[in-house]
């Protein structure tokens, strides 16, 4: 099921377009960061989205533009 992106927090485990998997390290939207992104690292005039990282390190970005009209699909696995 398609999550709000209200619903999503920093720390939630979430798919995205059903084949990308990672930990949630902010969600821009409702201000919820990870301690390791913090907002001051990760300004709001640049990064307005979600920020993911994958089981292997890597970092993915989803701009909230994408998520909004349906482009980029985000599921919540667990919180």
């Amino acid at each position: 099921m398609k999550e709000h992106i209200s619903d999503i927090r920093s720390g939630d485990v979430v798919i995205v377009d059903g084949d990308i998997e990672g930990k949630v390290m902010f969600c821009k939207p409702n201000n919820s960061y990870s301690d390791e992104f913090t907002s001051t690292e990760w300004p709001i005039d640049q990064y307005q989205g979600i920020m993911i990282k994958q089981n292997n390190g890597g970092l993915i970005f989803f701009p909230i533009s994408l998520i909004e009209n349906g482009q980029v699909q985000v599921m919540r696995v667990r919180p």
